[in-house]
């Protein structure tokens, strides 16, 4: 038995568990058969993320149960109605709580009532379930190169047996008995007859069976000390204002302030508290696909819904959101590039709102028709400040103001000119609250990025320190990468003599870096010299599934690092970085034809940004490595560590 257990999944976990005992009670004691049942499993990255009860046994030798049915059996439709032999499936639940009036069968099709703030209406049960067996297949497909054959099943937890259709069908009742329900899975898996003569459910050859039964999805997320004080947070809302609660659902509710204020966590307790104590279903959005992942870890260890119909919590990309979004008011063709077509589909979209060729009920209509997809109660926006009117736009025409919760990073900025996101409302339809103490940082690293911020010049940025967490210190390490991991190992040892684990803490790289990370050799010498295992965060295919193990070291790309946090933050080849950014900025000014500042100073800003970016990470300890001591960056860093010896560090790999 896996997953959390006081969920409503998990009591039907149980109630399977009963049912496998019921039939064969040795399994409990057996060493060679084995039975895996996992209640809220986790498939990030595909099409349907949120399992309720995942089941996958194999036996050594097939096990025999007598059904309730005559049960139809592969290749000539022979039915066999006195013993059917299990070997090995998989098998993927789906629970519904509804009552008898919340549930409509149409044949051996069942929907389900929901309702949302935006919408309500009847959500097709078994087209999201046989949506969880595709899911669940490619899943393991991606992990084995094989693909299983995956039995789906809906458990309707307050309904009887005389409530469901006639069989067969995949319904399973609060009072099925064991019998029955290895009778429907049997109906749905259709035995094959072997030889001997016994009709056998199998996956197929028992070396893949073993394989599915040692899958990272039954590899529980384990929380470190860092994250259970996050979800402490969250959960009893620590520095949760009363004042956010009584204006959701009333107006625009704007939360501002800068790097390391908390604004994160506060979508994350927004969010929570609305589905404790409304059901609500809320969405929070942010650009940075690495944050997503983070993000997704802490709700897994919370163990709180997604769907429709239960409420929750969903997290994801913007651009994955929006492509969704495009989808559903057909601006986006199967053979179009996504990307590429974005930014003309996202205002075409716009454009149509405006002009109202889709008005409120045309709009109403097509979240009816994609509730999975567009059915919230609130829309929880990270770093706000970085979207493009058009999509601000959107958002508000489907979703409307006053459901909006935005965080707003002012000058965190990646992808241009900040965006208004009051415009057109009036001051009774907007609220802002000011988050300006660092929650983040310890009270050195705040003192370190105020005068960091002051000697750059090109930004007016500053943070109050927090008097209640002292301490903090920052290591300015000079020279090459892998001859500055023994300062590099000293500081993970430091870190985990404080019960941190690698994945509390985090490194952020350079383009240049990330292409020698993906040199296999590379990246085994860095692994053996760190005695660590990297979760290379810096790859697209990476990010869709958050690192379970406690025991990988994060490695992002700087582009990748706003709204991330870890204990200790390792800044490599930051000098690369800033020179990368830098001829980033002279192309893009040159491209744009920026009049408001001159070329330097412009690039200067931009720059100067990216730097306190990378630099507000750390809760503790900022280790930065630079490869050139006479770099602008090591000039300036070297400066800080004569004014401010106490917590400012300069090493150079000869020192060691």
């Amino acid at each position: 038995m896996l997953g959390f257990s006081t969920s409503s999944e998990s009591a039907v976990a149980e109630k399977i568990e009963e049912f496998f005992l019921s039939i064969w009670p040795d399994l409990k004691t057996s060493s060679d058969d084995h039975v895996k049942i996992l209640s809220g499993a986790k498939l990030f990255g595909y099409q349907t993320q949120d399992i309720d009860v995942v089941v996958s046994c194999f036996f050594s030798k097939p096990r025999k149960f007598n059904p309730v049915r005559s049960i139809k059996c592969q290749p000539d439709d022979i039915y066999e109605k006195t013993q059917i032999f299990i070997e090995s499936f998989l098998l993927c639940v789906e629970v519904k709580s509804h009552t008898g009036s919340g549930v409509k069968f149409e044949g051996n099709t069942a929907s389900v009532k929901y309702s949302r703030k935006n919408s309500e209406g009847w959500h097709s049960a078994s087209d999201q379930n046989l949506t969880q067996a595709h899911s669940l297949k490619q899943y393991i497909f991606d992990e084995f190169n094989q693909t299983p054959y995956v039995s789906n099943l809906i458990f309707f937890s307050n309904l009887e047996e005389f409530e469901l259709p006639k069989r067969p069908n995949n319904f399973l009742s609060s009072t099925i008995s064991p019998r029955d329900f290895f009778t429907v899975i049997a109906e749905i898996a259709k035995p094959w007859i072997r030889k001997n003569g016994n009709p056998v459910i199998s996956l197929g050859p028992r070396e893949f069976s073993e394989k599915i039964f040692q899958s990272r999805l039954f590899k529980s997320y384990i929380p470190t000390d860092l994250d259970r004080r996050k979800i402490d947070s969250i959960a009893t809302k620590h520095g949760f204002n009363a004042a956010w609660a009584n204006e959701l659902g009333n107006r625009l509710l704007i939360l501002k302030g800068r790097a390391g204020t908390g604004k994160t966590i506060a979508l994350l307790q927004i969010a929570n508290y609305l589905y404790v104590n409304k059901s609500s279903r809320s969405l929070i959005l942010t650009y940075n696909r690495a944050l997503v992942s983070d993000l997704k870890r802490v709700l897994s260890l919370l163990g709180l819904p997604s769907s429709v119909d239960d409420g929750g919590i969903v997290v994801e990309s913007t651009y994955s959101f929006f492509y969704k979004v495009l989808k559903s008011f057909f601006l986006l063709k199967d053979d179009e590039d996504f990307l590429d077509g974005y930014d003309k589909s996202i205002l075409e979209l716009s454009e149509s709102f405006n002009k109202l060729i889709f008005n409120a009920d045309e709009i109403a209509d097509v979240v009816k028709r994609n509730p999975e997809q567009l059915a919230f109660d609130c829309i929880l926006v990270d770093e706000a400040q970085d979207w493009r009117p058009e999509e601000v736009s959107c958002i508000k025409s489907i979703f409307g103001s006053k459901n909006l919760v935005i965080s707003d990073g002012m000058d965190q900025l990646v992808r241009g000119a900040k965006t208004s996101w009051t415009l057109g409302l009036n001051e009774s339809e907007k609220i802002v609250f000011s988050l300006d103490q660092s929650l983040r940082m310890k009270s050195n690293l705040a003192i370190f990025a105020n005068t960091l911020t002051k000697n750059l010049q090109y930004i007016d940025w500053s943070i109050k320190t927090n008097p209640q967490i002292r301490g903090g210190k920052v290591i300015v390490c000079v020279g090459p990468i892998l001859d500055s991991l023994a300062y590099v190992n000293s500081e993970l040892e430091h870190a985990f003599s404080l019960h941190n684990k690698p994945i509390d803490l985090l490194a952020l790289i350079s383009p240049k870096l990330t292409n020698k990370f993906r040199d296999p050799s590379y990246l085994a010498e860095f692994q053996a010299a760190l005695g660590l295992t990297i979760w290379s965060g810096y790859e697209d295919s990476t990010r869709r599934d958050p690192p379970k193990s406690p025991d990988e070291l994060r490695f992002i790309q700087y582009d990748s690092s706003r709204g991330m946090e870890g204990w200790t933050t390792f800044c490599f080849d930051f000098d690369g970085f800033i020179s990368f950014k830098k001829s980033q900025f002279v192309s893009q000014f040159d491209k744009m034809h920026i009049s408001e500042l001159d070329r330097d100073t412009w690039v200067n800003r931009e720059v100067s940004r990216w730097i306190l970016m990378a630099l507000t990470r750390s809760i503790d300890t900022i280790f930065i490595q630079i490869e050139d001591a006479n770099s602008e960056i090591a000039i300036l860093l070297r400066a800080l560590s004569v004014q401010s010896p106490d917590f400012v560090s300069w090493k150079t790999v000869a020192d060691s």
